[in-house]
């Protein structure tokens, strides 16, 4: 069977502060923090605003990603170049929006009795 999130997430923050250099005990004490939290830490989220603020920020950064990681790769290749979670968010619905048309366009036509490849 699968290995739980829980160890999958402990064992990628082990390998992520190994390879930032940190001690093991570090790396021990924060697996009791909050996913978002270690996010918003490595992505570099201003501290002032508060751990539930950092917490969102850090979870809308993630859901860029990986909205972007659905589609083509132009739309990957400019999620990994863009610097805010804003212009990730946006290339991404552009590309579904378009995919939507396309997809609509086709069955269009299929439904009127023609072929669309």
């Amino acid at each position: 069977p699968p290995a739980p999130l829980s160890d999958l997430e402990a064992s990628s923050r082990a390998a992520w502060m190994a390879k930032q250099g940190l001690p093991e005990g570090k790396a021990a004490s924060s697996a009791d923090e909050p996913l978002g939290e270690t996010l918003a830490e490595l992505w570099g989220l201003p501290p002032g605003s508060g751990a539930f603020h950092r917490e969102q920020a850090a979870e809308r950064q993630l859901l860029s990603f990986a909205a972007a990681a659905t589609l083509g790769p132009q739309i990957r290749a400019h999620a990994l170049t863009c610097t805010s979670a804003t212009g990730r968010l946006s290339a991404a619905l552009c590309a579904l929006r378009q995919q939507e048309r396309r997809l609509a366009a086709i069955l269009t036509l299929r439904n009127s009795g023609l072929r669309a490849d």
